[in-house]
């Protein structure tokens, strides 16, 4: 193939750098399980293979993917995430003073507090949204800065450039969990980091059946050497099956995480305006603190957010409790779309994690958004679905907005023209068509009764405040009133 260096990332991907089984000549490569190789009559292992737990040709190829996408000298498949992130740590000389994040996917964190002392390294956590605060909490012999951007479960920014600038002006190597991100949006060894981890079982993989983990360098050095010798001494190894079915998945990565991200942004935003959400934890959004970093270093905002519900933990885990589409499970970056109350999981957090900040984790609910296209039906994940609306009625957008100029015909031709008027008026001082108009209507007022209704009906109050909000007058006049009367009809015919 090309150079992998002049091909986009989904070319690299989707192609596996253009690979072929060289025996038959066939588009799928086999899957290598010998864990033993033949001796040249000399004794030596000119194919460059001499046991199965380093060699191995299909983890090889798999890895020369990562390697290409991340624009990395060399990758590095693991066991697991996990063991792939710890073996960074357990490459540095002992006792050596470790930075990590506040924030970051819990198991790690819970690793470096309570395993990483036990072979003598020293670690604080701190915010890593902040870079004074990095600045100020490097020490004379800090050699890693660990970083996780977007971070889970609280998906905040970490600024890649900013902090592998300070960790090399102290002589650290700065690693970086850029699991939720994935190579399609973030490149971080072109901003100043040295390792690129991956928790493989997630977007790379893609499909919910791989436990895998990665490593990418951007450079061969003494740490990067060291990282091999503890992986094979220690046997973190990733079998040649898992290392099939990871390349297998890497070749449509560009095209599911790109539908994710779509899907999460548009969820995001209609979130962020939920009578029943306090806050919604998407870096895409422009109210999130992290936003303008992020549209700096990002090319994506990724299929990852959060949300905050109002009443606290028993609300939110009975919304999670309540959802018939996405799926109560642990896990992120697969074609499903997940739901879980982080809080549940993760369990009581040290306040050396989060000081004063724990709040957050009683009332937040992490979601996964799968790769379906959810554009037609956000009111309904919004409302009905996500379980967060304390009726239970059927969401006009359901329905499929391909039929909207359908809906539109039939509001001119069975409707009154006062109706008529108010629905074109509404639309046009928003923006939108009068089809998506009726539907953001008629959900808004659902959400305002606690009726369990077929036909969605307007409160009296509800009606009023529409006119008044709408037409600016005192009173509504009389032709409002008469408008408002055909208020059912008019659900009834846009369905």
């Amino acid at each position: 193939m090309t150079d992998p260096h002049s091909l986009k990332p989904r070319t690299i991907a989707a192609q596996a750098l253009g690979a072929i089984e060289p025996e038959t000549r066939g588009v799928a490569l086999p899957v290598h399980v010998s864990t033993t190789f033949i001796r040249d009559p000399d004794n030596q292992y000119r194919t460059g293979y001499i046991y199965g737990r380093p060699d191995n040709a299909t983890v090889r190829h798999t890895e020369a993917v990562i390697a290409a996408l991340e624009g990395a000298h060399e990758a590095m498949l693991f066991a697991s995430g996990m063991a792939a992130a710890t073996s960074v740590v357990l490459a540095l000389p002992p006792g050596s003073h470790v930075l990590g994040p506040q924030v970051c996917y819990w198991g790690f964190r819970d690793w470096l507090i309570n395993e990483a002392p036990l072979f003598g390294y020293r670690v604080d956590l701190v915010d890593m949204g902040s870079v004074d605060a990095v600045r100020a909490a490097v020490k004379p012999d800090t050699k890693l800065i660990w970083i996780e951007t977007p971070s889970n479960p609280l998906w905040g920014i970490t600024d890649i450039a900013a902090v592998a600038e300070i960790a090399h002006k102290a002589g650290a190597r700065l690693a970086i969990d850029s699991t939720a991100a994935t190579p399609v949006f973030t490149r971080p060894l072109s901003l100043g980091a040295d390792i690129v981890m991956h928790s493989a079982t997630k977007y790379l993989n893609g499909h919910s059946d791989v436990i895998a983990g990665a490593l990418a360098a951007a450079r061969d050095d003494a740490l990067w050497t060291r990282i091999k010798q503890v992986r094979g001494h220690h046997g973190a190894i990733l079998g040649p099956f898992e290392a099939w079915l990871l390349l297998r998945g890497l070749r449509t990565l560009e095209v599911r995480v790109k539908a994710q991200a779509e899907s999460a942004a548009l969820l995001a935003t209609r979130f962020a305006n939920h009578a029943f959400i306090s806050s919604v934890l998407y870096p895409g959004l422009p109210s999130h603190p992290g936003h303008a970093v992020a549209a700096r270093q990002m090319s994506g905002f990724g299929g990852m957010l959060s949300i905050r519900v109002k009443g606290g933990e028993r609300a939110a885990i009975d919304a999670a409790a309540r959802v018939n589409l996405w799926k109560r499970a642990t896990s992120l970056g697969g074609v499903e779309s997940l739901i879980e109350h982080r809080a549940s999981i993760e369990g009581p957090v040290p306040l050396t994690c989060y000081d004063c900040r724990l709040v957050w984790k009683t009332s937040t609910i992490s979601t996964t958004i799968s790769i379906a296209r959810c554009a037609p039906r956000i009111e309904l994940l919004a409302a009905e679905d996500a379980g967060i609306c304390p009726v239970n009625y059927r969401t006009l957008a359901a329905r499929d907005m391909s039929e909207s100029n359908t809906r539109t015909s039939r509001l001119e031709t069975r409707i009154s023209p006062e109706a008529l008027a108010l629905v074109k008026r509404a639309a046009e001082i928003e923006g939108r068509s009068i089809s998506d108009f009726v539907v953001a209507a008629a959900q808004d007022a659902a959400r305002r009764t606690i009726a369990d209704v077929e036909i969605i009906r307007l409160s009296r109050s509800a009606q009023k405040k529409f006119a008044a909000l709408l037409l600016d007058p005192p009173q509504p006049s009389a032709g409002l009133k008469k408008a408002f009367k055909h208020h059912r009809r008019l659900v009834r015919d846009v369905r």
